[in-house]
């Protein structure tokens, strides 16, 4: 799925991760295994747009989905990628050009993914 070349990799990863919808998704799948339809309630999306999202993230190895019954079951293959998340959170947390306002919310964010502000 990624390119050969080590930068166009991590460009195409980034990308993945690059939609709000796509992050709230991750987040959503922090405390363990989802179905669509109550990945879709909390993150405020449709079915078929949350499905979309969910087959991208799979295609790019950060989701995995298995078979319950009718449901397909979603959870993160590495969750590690969370602090990761909280990482980039922080770092704009830190912008100073950025609003007070927003500030509180990333840091309430990088709090959730685990990661210490500074």
């Amino acid at each position: 799925m990624y390119p050969p070349d080590p930068m166009e990799a991590l460009a195409d990863l980034l990308g993945a991760v690059s939609h709000p919808d796509r992050l709230r998704l991750l987040l959503a799948m922090g405390d363990g295994e989802h179905d669509v339809a109550s990945l879709a309630d909390t993150v405020g999306l449709s079915q078929p747009r949350t499905s979309q999202h969910l087959a991208l993230l799979r295609a790019h190895h950060l989701v995995s989905s298995r078979r319950e019954g009718r449901r397909a079951m979603y959870s993160l293959t590495q969750p590690e990628i969370l602090p990761w998340l909280g990482q980039a959170a922080s770092f704009l947390e830190h912008d100073a050009e950025r609003t007070a306002s927003l500030a509180e919310r990333l840091s309430g964010l990088a709090s959730r993914l685990g990661v210490e502000g500074g």
